[in-house]
């Protein structure tokens, strides 16, 4: 499953239930999810439900993990096949805001980027899904200033494209 922005959160919410049918015809089948742009889809809970669905796909025996740390969903989250990329002063995946209890999936890709030369560069963050040391450190001092230094045009650029036809954004 992937998706950009809104489609990234249906395709989290589309990965965790396919993966989650054992009973079904997607008994056997491993789930890989790779999101653009995602906004946080769900609370504590629900990333721990879905990132123990997506990890343990494909599988006949599944084990529960909710209520686990961040420090076990990290760990079981190292997999290749659960990624969400977060580009550098992305507004949209700073929203909904942690303070009213939501939390991104694991594990972030930051596209850090140069503004004077259009470079890219990318962070494998820590597999918490919040990682303090990525994208988390633009939502600073707290919700809602933070929202006024990140901006909407840096949601149509991922991994060197430019791409929407947004107007007021860059024309690179």
């Amino acid at each position: 499953f992937t998706g950009h922005s809104l489609g990234a959160a249906m395709a989290t919410i589309g990965a965790a239930e396919v993966a989650a049918k054992g009973e079904s015809i997607f008994a056997n089948v491993g789930v890989d999810l790779f999101t653009f742009g995602s906004p946080r889809v769900g609370n504590k809970e629900f990333v721990a439900w879905a990132t123990s669905n997506l990890i343990h796909s494909g599988f006949t025996e599944k084990e529960s993990i909710s209520g686990v740390d961040d420090k076990t969903v990290k760990t079981l989250s190292s997999s290749g096949s659960l990624r969400r990329m977060r580009r550098e002063k992305d507004i949209v995946p700073s929203i909904p805001p942690r303070s009213i209890g939501y939390r991104h999936m694991p594990t972030e890709v930051w596209n850090r980027h140069n503004e004077s030369d259009h470079n890219d560069w990318y962070v494998l963050c820590n597999g918490s899904g919040e990682d303090p040391e990525c994208g988390d450190q633009e939502e600073r001092p707290f919700f809602p200033l933070y929202l006024l230094h990140l901006s909407g045009a840096e949601h149509t650029r991922y991994m060197g494209y430019q791409g929407g036809g947004c107007i007021g954004g860059h024309d690179n």
